[in-house]
């Protein structure tokens, strides 16, 4: 719906070519990820990145990458693979492994990815607070 509405609105002449337009649903998922508080991360998020890093290992970072790429290129497998440099069927393979992990399903306009955009945004806080080198 917040595609269409964009959409409409860019069709319509109120923007002009130049001029960006937001999707609503992006707005209010940081909003929501930014009031989450230490406890809900601790009891909530923090156990999935845990089930995670136990079932992918070393291939952890690479699993996220992947997941990342498919969110952001909504689910099109081919534009993924080309831009990590792997095949389509690493990238169908990986979504598999992570739902499997998750007990989930990860899908074009599943309600379980606002879950899944937390975990994973929260993965990625931790992991730029670990790589910092220590002063």
């Amino acid at each position: 719906k917040s595609y269409a509405d964009a959409y409409g609105m860019y069709r319509s002449g109120v923007y002009q070519r130049d001029q960006h337009v937001y999707f609503s649903h992006q707005h209010y998922f940081w909003r929501l990820y930014n009031q989450l508080d230490k406890e809900t991360y601790a009891l909530a998020v923090e156990p999935y990145i845990k089930k995670i890093q136990k079932y992918f290992g070393k291939g952890t970072d690479e699993a996220m990458l992947t997941m990342r790429k498919i969110i952001e290129h909504h689910f099109h497998f081919d534009l993924v693979a080309g831009d990590l440099f792997i095949h389509k069927n690493t990238v169908i393979f990986r979504k598999k492994k992570m739902e499997e992990c998750l007990g989930f399903p990860i899908k074009c306009g599943s309600d379980d990815n606002l879950l899944f955009m937390i975990i994973l945004n929260h993965y990625e806080k931790l992991k730029k607070i670990k790589d910092q080198p220590i002063r």
